[in-house]
Formats: structure tokens, C-alpha cells, sequence
């Protein structure tokens, strides 16, 4: 199973360098999707987001996150946000999670570079769990007039306890069914997390689903993607939805 999601995802990847036109007029119809992250936003613009993030598991009850965050770009192609995590588990109360701060950079303005590469930092200051630092490349690009494609390499590290980590990866490829309005396509994650001193083979998560995006107007977006576990350690449902305003 394995060996087919990777090979999946390196013939996605190929594909998406190979199709991939010389002409790169304008910027990427989003800066988020709901698991992938792509470029930065324009400088001085501020965008507020809602994450709810719905995971069913092979056993137990549903858990649910919301995730409340604000970014601003910046010049130099930089752009910072802050955000605020809650949970619900089964049989507990809503709780705070985890207060995240973030930064990312972009190498160059969109479409000067193939592939659009961008670097992402964020600190999570954890309420229950040791905080952690986590990075991503980001990569993403237009596919002729129609198609989107944005990729994320992740690295998250915990700076206490037992000091795990987590790689992983997620990507989307989106086609535009209105111009500047609505697109849709699939996106998908792998996790594998590590502990420190740990035994056993990694539990290794993936999951894959349909994605559609909608910006009713200028200003405002509209993001779902209902994902499906596809290994055995994966949740059986998995539920993103990003609902974000720009001003």
C-alpha cells in the first residue's frame, strides 16, 4: 500500500512539472486550501480564516478542531499570522489547544520562478502537549489557464517530552469550472510520525478525497475537502473546511 501512494504521489509531481507552461500570468487563484498552503498573500493585506477540521475514527467517537487565524503580508514577499486552536474530544468539553504563530517567505513573485517556491515556520505554544516548531516547503503552480497544483514537504519537531517528530506531506491539484470562482479537483496527506527511542514500525496515515473551492465574491472563500483513510492507521473520514475573508 505504501509503495502505491508513493508512487501516486511521485507521478502527480511529474506530471505537474511537465505540464507546466513558461507563461505564468497573474497569481494563484488562493494563498490556502483546506490541507495545502501555496505562496504568500500581497503586501499589506489581511485575511481572516476559520479551519474546521472533523476527524472520524476507526473506533471511538468524532473529534472536532476549529481553528481561528489571521495573516498579513508583508513586503519582501513575507507575510506572518497568528492563530487559535480548540478541540472537542469525545466525552470531553470544548478546550483550548494550542496558540500558533507563523511565517512564511516567498522567493519570488509568482510565476518569476517555476514552481513558485515559498518556505513556512510555524511555533505552536501547546496547552496539553510539549510545543513544537514545525516547517514546510511549499510549491504550487498553474497548469496551463485551467489546472492548479500546490505540494507541502512538512517537518514538525516537539522541543520537550519525548521529543517526537512528524514528516509529512500534502497536495492538491484543483481545475477551474468558473474562472476566478470555482474549482475543484482532489487533495490528499501522508503523516509519519517518529518518537524518540520509539519501537515498531510508524504508524503511516494517508488519506484522499474530493476538494472544490468557491469564492462567491472578491473578497470571501469557501474550501471543502472530505477525505477518506486509505491505511489501516488513518481515520475512516476525515473533514477540512476553510471559510476565508480578505480585506
Amino acid at each position: 500500500m505504501h509503495r502505491r501512494i508513493l508512487l501516486f504521489v511521485v507521478l502527480l509531481c511529474f506530471a505537474s512539472v511537465v505540464l507546466a507552461e513558461e507563461e505564468r500570468a497573474g497569481g494563484p487563484f488562493t494563498t490556502r486550501l483546506p490541507t495545502t498552503r501555496l505562496h504568500v498573500t500581497a503586501p499589506w493585506e489581511v485575511e481572516f480564516e476559520q479551519f474546521y477540521d472533523g476527524i472520524v475514527p476507526r473506533r471511538g467517537g468524532a473529534t472536532h478542531s476549529f481553528q481561528t487565524e489571521v495573516e498579513i503580508g508583508l513586503p519582501g514577499r513575507i507575510q506572518i499570522g497568528f492563530n487559535e486552536v480548540l478541540t472537542h474530544a469525545p466525552g470531553d468539553r470544548l478546550r483550548h489547544e494550542e496558540i500558533v504563530f507563523e511565517t512564511r517567505f516567498a522567493f519570488a513573485d509568482w510565476g518569476k520562478i517555476p514552481l513558485n517556491p515559498a518556505i513556512f515556520a510555524e511555533w505552536h505554544l501547546r496547552e496539553h502537549d510539549p510545543d513544537a516548531f514545525e516547517l514546510k516547503l511549499l510549491l504550487a503552480e498553474n497548469l496551463g489557464s485551467k489546472w492548479l497544483w500546490a505540494f507541502n514537504v512538512t517537518f514538525e519537531h516537539e522541543v520537550g517530552g519525548d521529543l517526537g517528530s512528524e514528516y509529512g506531506l500534502s497536495q492538491a491539484i484543483l481545475y477551474t469550472l468558473v474562472p476566478s470562482k470555482l474549482l475543484a479537483g482532489i487533495e490528499m496527506t501522508l503523516t509519519r510520525p517518529t518518537e524518540r527511542g520509539g519501537h515498531g514500525k510508524p504508524q503511516v496515515e494517508c488519506a484522499i478525497g474530493p476538494s472544490i473551492a468557491w469564492k462567491p465574491c472578491k473578497h470571501a472563500e469557501l474550501m471543502i475537502a472530505p477525505l477518506i483513510g486509505v491505511t489501516s492507521h488513518s481515520p475512516r473520514l476525515e473533514i477540512a473546511v476553510l471559510l476565508g475573508i480578505e480585506f
